[in-house]
């Protein structure tokens, strides 16, 4: 191995490069030379030097490190800790912030700690903790919400705790913005998130509380929900109006799934209950290759409405205790379409399955 790089401070072409030996690999000056050849004029159609106007090493330091030797934060990330980042609190690094557009979003990175506070997003300002664990904000009053969207904003919050203790608090409470959840953990006495208007998504987030996980309360509603994990005391999800829900590749436990009107689909799942699992009223609902499970004497699936409009395919439907059956229906000739699927009990009599033959599974030994 060579003992000096082969490259020095300031490299006024690509002509020249010796060979590189390390280890079993071996680059030739000619290959290297194309590579940087197609990095220079990749990057010269959007106008981006990857080597920026420094040429030399103590010039990229100079602009990189501080008198202290500490990182120089790029302009758009504003940081917050209990001592020596930007401001302490998250609310005070947000309000500083006066520029934030789509072509120049801004992220307040915050350090571990306990973060006392209620906070007000502002349009494409995004909140990122260092790790969802130990970097928490926490809002106690009585009816206090942790983080408040404003209505049409554009916002991402990752890799923390939100935490409510009020009666009536929220984690999380939108109105008309889109936001999307990252590596988060939401919990509460009360619900984790409400949302009002706008479009939700989330990614592999865990929820735990004694109310319910995320609900809305008006329309024009879009939640999407990927491989993250539910466990709350009461509804895991209660939807209404024309809210549309997609669930994916979650674990969820809880008391049950509500989803009044609108649609919602569940695919990858698994749900275990201490009710019954799904209830459904005049909302459409799509169900596939997902395991509902319910609790007490109850069945999986509870349709309350003949024109609830549900689908289920390879599926696991297990109802409990002293429950007759693993799909119910309130009224007769209610229609589903329920196939391939396992049920430790069959259909009530109120349900008529359109699919002619359903090829399901029905064994009392399944739990």
């Amino acid at each position: 191995m060579a003992t000096q790089s082969p490259y020095p401070d300031t490299l006024a072409n690509e002509t020249n490069l010796p060979d590189v030996v390390q280890f079993v690999d071996t680059y030739d000056a000619e290959h290297m030379n194309m590579v940087r050849a197609f990095i220079r004029d990749m990057t010269a159609e959007i106008g981006v030097n990857p080597s920026g106007n420094k040429t030399t090493l103590v010039e990229r330091l100079a602009v990189s490190l501080d008198n202290d030797g500490k990182l120089i934060w790029p302009e758009q990330i504003v940081t917050v800790a209990s001592s020596g980042g930007h401001f302490n609190t998250i609310q005070s690094a947000i309000d500083s912030i006066s520029d934030a557009a789509v072509n120049k979003p801004y992220t307040v990175l915050i350090y571990p700690g306990l973060y006392t506070e209620t906070v007000t997003l502002k349009d494409h300002v995004n909140l990122a903790g260092f790790d969802k664990h130990n970097t928490q904000l926490l809002n106690s009053s009585f009816m206090g919400v942790a983080v408040t969207m404003p209505a049409d904003a554009h916002n991402k919050i990752s890799n923390m705790t939100l935490n409510t203790t009020g009666p009536m608090s929220k984690s999380i409470l939108m109105n008309g913005a889109t936001l999307d959840v990252m590596n988060c953990h939401l919990t509460g006495v009360n619900r984790c998130m409400n949302v009002e208007a706008g479009t939700t998504n989330i990614f592999g987030c865990t929820f735990s509380g004694d109310q319910g996980a995320i609900s809305n309360s008006a329309d024009n509603v879009i939640c999407n929900i990927y491989n993250s994990c539910f466990t709350m005391g009461s509804h895991l999800f209660v939807f209404q109006g024309d809210a549309q829900v997609n669930i994916y590749n979650c674990h969820g436990m809880g008391s049950m799934i509500q989803v009044n009107t609108g649609s919602c689909g569940i695919r990858n799942c698994s749900f275990v209950t201490t009710s019954f699992t799904v209830t459904l009223n005049t909302a459409a609902m799509r169900i596939t290759n997902s395991h509902l499970q319910a609790g007490g004497d109850n069945p999986a699936l509870k349709l309350m409405a003949q024109s609830a409009n549900i689908v289920v395919s390879n599926s696991v439907l297990l109802k409990s205790g002293s429950a007759a059956e693993s799909v119910y229906a309130y009224y007769e000739n209610t229609p589903c379409s329920i196939a391939l699927c396992s049920m430790n009990a069959g259909l009530h009599a109120n349900c008529v399955n359109q699919i002619a033959d359903p090829c399901n599974v029905l064994d009392a030994n399944l739990n």
